[in-house]
């Protein structure tokens, strides 16, 4: 989620992917600390 973002938007998707694997994992990553880059790869289609 990100700046701009529409939060229940974000909501109904984490509740759709809750659905399908209950065992999902959802991170936070602070702005700042470090870029997201060090820790996933990230790519883009």
């Amino acid at each position: 989620l990100g700046a701009g973002d529409d939060a229940a938007v974000f909501d109904a998707r984490l509740e759709r992917e809750k659905k399908f694997d209950p065992d999902i994992w959802v991170i936070e990553i602070e702005a700042g600390a470090a870029p997201v880059e060090e820790f996933i790869s990230v790519k883009s289609l």
